[in-house]
């Protein structure tokens, strides 16, 4: 269940995740996407306005070439799961690469 890097550009990051192994509870589980700057113990920002039953989402308007924590929340008629804390870095702004 843990978020998983798909694709990285400068400004964006497009994060995936997989169903739980077992699902407890009955019906499909929807989710939640968290992000927080790295090593930021604080300011955990939920990234979709609702939950959702995809397994994907493009979260945008990123710095470059930084480093953000994601985890996915699944939740099912008996509460919600955190999945572990995953690292992700944006791409190198190749604009800022070449004035170096």
């Amino acid at each position: 269940m843990p978020p998983r890097l798909s694709s990285a550009t400068p400004t964006s990051l497009q994060v995936v995740w997989s169903t739980p192994v077992r699902n407890n509870a009955p019906g499909m589980p929807s989710y939640r996407l968290q992000m927080r700057r790295r090593h930021s113990a604080g300011d955990i920002l939920d990234l979709l306005s609702s939950p959702t039953a995809s397994l994907q989402h493009r979260v945008e308007d990123l710095q470059p070439y930084t480093e953000y924590e994601m985890r996915v929340v699944a939740s099912n008629g008996y509460g919600n799961a955190y999945s572990n804390w995953t690292s992700m870095t944006t791409a190198e702004d190749s604009k800022q690469s070449d004035l170096i």
